[in-house]
């Protein structure tokens, strides 16, 4: 089927949709990949499809919600809104802190273990590299676009960097705030960001980007802000990950409306180029949450519970998504760019 962007918004209970040319190329040529999404994540009313651009092949919804009307679909009982309870570090965790401070550079916390440390060093360094942890830079700003209530930067100021955020929520802003001060957060988007061009040593985008209804520009703007040696860590869904191939229009990572943009390891790559910024190295997390999540939204009862059991999850399940997560094939992944 093709679909053209040839209507104007259309008013609908608490929000109006836009049909919108390819946020990646600019063409309004697409053909739909799936026809009937719905908002599984809130369960809120809405019917909404996935297209495909013919020109470049970028994945997007559309029609959309319109940018002054996309909070509908972002109640403040929202998951991502709440703060979730603080963890006392466990022994990986102190372990993990070893190899930061061995390899990456970052103060140590005084819970050296160097023999385990470099034992575990492939392990250290590959959940560093999904949970965003770049090299330490000594009185390194860090901005987090998207921070939510701020735990990702909670945990990058105990390390050590100077924390700013962006969050368009305003009550999930307010309480990023208190972990990096009213001044080093910005209570909405990065087009309107207060700070000078080249100001950060580090910015992020963790899954926050295929939120924005304009992923080059947000980009761009990020590039702008960026230090010329500065590194940009960007964390989105993977729209090619066998997750998302299995469960189609009920998989997790697809959570329509509020994706607006679904990308691929290609995709994303040129959404970079077009920002200026080159892509040095992409890895693949291993969430099995967006292998068994599905089955509860396509109401399968049996499979949900066999999925879900413990064993089946942690002996199965789990080792299964790593094995597949190494192989470039789930789901998520971070992006790691300079200019």
């Amino acid at each position: 089927m093709q679909t053209k962007t040839t209507h104007g918004p259309q008013c609908l209970n608490g929000y109006m949709l836009e049909d919108v040319p390819c946020p990646l190329c600019g063409e309004a040529d697409s053909s739909t990949v799936y026809s009937h999404v719905h908002d599984h994540y809130n369960g809120l009313a809405g019917d909404f499809a996935v297209v495909r651009c013919r020109s470049c092949g970028f994945v997007y919804t559309n029609p959309r919600p319109t940018e002054d009307t996309i909070g509908h679909f972002y109640p403040d009982s929202a998951g991502y809104f709440s703060p979730a309870a603080p963890q006392d570090p466990g022994p990986m965790d102190i372990l993990f802190e070893s190899y930061l401070a061995d390899v990456l550079g970052y103060p140590s916390t005084g819970g050296d273990r160097p023999f385990l440390s470099k034992v575990l060093r492939p392990y250290c360094a590959l959940r560093a590299k999904i949970t965003g942890i770049p090299p330490f830079v000594s009185g390194g700003r860090l901005l987090d676009v998207g921070c939510s209530y701020g735990r990702y930067l909670s945990k990058m100021a105990a390390y050590g960097w100077s924390v700013y955020g962006i969050e368009p929520h305003a009550a999930a802003a307010e309480v990023a705030m208190q972990v990096c001060g009213a001044g080093n957060v910005h209570n909405g988007t990065i087009a309107t960001a207060p700070w000078q061009d080249s100001f950060f040593d580090v910015i992020t985008l963790n899954m926050s980007l295929e939120h924005c209804h304009t992923p080059v520009k947000v980009l761009q703007k990020a590039s702008a802000l960026l230090k010329n040696d500065g590194v940009l860590i960007v964390s989105v869904p993977n729209f090619a990950g066998f997750e998302s191939k299995l469960h189609a229009q009920f998989a997790y990572t697809l959570h329509a409306p509020c994706h607006l943009s679904h990308f691929t390891p290609q995709t994303l790559r040129m959404a970079g180029e077009k920002s200026g910024l080159q892509c040095t190295e992409i890895v693949f997390h291993h969430v099995d949450r967006d292998f068994v999540a599905p089955f509860e939204y396509k109401k399968n009862v049996y499979l949900s519970k066999l999925v879900h059991a413990r064993l089946v999850r942690k002996l199965l399940i789990k080792p299964a998504v790593f094995i597949a997560a190494r192989m470039g094939l789930t789901s998520r992944m971070t992006a790691y760019f300079k200019k």
